[in-house]
């Protein structure tokens, strides 16, 4: 029982529970790692940060509770879009972030586009009310400088800013 008890401690340190998706702190590690086999075998990496649009609205006029059903429900939905050796992290709010290996930029964008395209059309139950998502994206990858995932995550935030200040529901590279 106390190996089970220390199994589930250590799965709970990793895991978001609302989402069932890495935390962030769980999720940067694994960047880190990734990248280091990345810069050591010569591949790229990917890193994409999305932001929910409007999410804000959905709190608002439905409640928490509605809204705390809609982000489960775009985490499982993004899951569903991403490849099996991706990894999906909730970075805190209405953002999640996806690390891609052997990714390059063309691929990258490519997988933002079919993210959202995937959100917008199935769409979330929001307060007994189905709803398309939008999505902004941040995209970065190592094939426009290796990095460490620090450096990464601020680039791509940049490029989710540019994104948001464009109007939402796109994909904007990081420069």
């Amino acid at each position: 029982q106390l190996h089970l008890a220390c199994n589930e401690i250590e799965r709970l340190s990793r895991i978001d529970e609302l989402t069932q998706t890495y935390n962030r702190r769980y999720f940067m590690e694994m960047a880190n790692r990734e990248l280091a086999l990345a810069d050591r075998h010569g591949y790229q990496v990917a890193l994409l940060l999305m932001d929910l649009d409007s999410f804000k609205d959905i709190n608002d006029q439905m409640g928490h509770l509605a809204g705390d059903q809609a982000l489960a429900e775009c985490a499982s939905l993004i899951k569903s879009t991403i490849r099996l050796g991706d990894v999906l992290g909730r970075f805190g709010g209405d953002e999640f972030l996806v690390l891609a290996p052997h990714t390059g930029l063309d691929s990258a964008v490519r997988l933002a586009d079919r993210i959202r395209k995937t959100m917008a059309d199935s769409g979330v139950v929001a307060g007994g009310r189905k709803m398309p998502v939008y999505l902004s994206v941040g995209v970065v990858t190592t094939e426009q400088g290796q990095a460490d995932a620090d450096e990464l995550l601020r680039r791509a935030d940049q490029a989710l800013y540019r994104a948001k200040e464009l109007g939402g529901d796109r994909t904007e590279l990081a420069a």
